[in-house]
C-alpha cells in the first residue's frame, strides 16, 4: 500500500481545482490538512453543501461556516483517489448551477 501524505494530496487536490479555473479560485495551502476554495456560483455555500450531500452523496464544509460565503472546504481524511471521486460528483452538480 503507498503512503498518502497530505503533501501528495494537496497537490493532487490543487491541480483538481486549478484545471477547474472557469468555477473555482485556489490557492494553496502553506501548511495544514484542509484545502478551501472559492467558487464562482449564484447559490450560497450552505445551500450549496446541501445539495452536494443529498444529492451526489458528497460532504464538504460550507465556506459561510468559516466567515466566507462562496466557499467550500475538504479534508484529506480518505486519500488522493476518494478525495478526487467526491470532488468529481461535486463537479457534476456546480456545473449546472452556472
Amino acid at each position: 500500500m503507498a503512503t498518502i501524505t497530505s503533501s501528495s494530496l494537496i497537490f493532487s487536490a490543487g491541480e483538481w481545482f486549478l484545471k477547474r479555473d472557469d468555477i473555482f479560485t485556489y490557492t494553496r495551502p502553506e501548511a495544514g490538512a484542509f484545502v478551501y476554495c472559492e467558487y464562482k456560483l449564484p447559490i450560497n455555500s450552505t445551500k450549496l453543501i446541501n445539495r452536494l450531500r443529498v444529492e451526489q452523496s458528497v460532504l464538504l464544509t460550507a465556506g459561510d461556516q468559516h466567515g466566507l460565503d462562496k466557499g467550500i472546504r475538504t479534508g484529506f481524511g480518505y486519500g488522493v483517489e476518494k478525495t478526487l471521486k467526491g470532488l468529481a460528483r461535486a463537479e457534476t452538480l456546480m456545473r449546472s448551477l452556472k
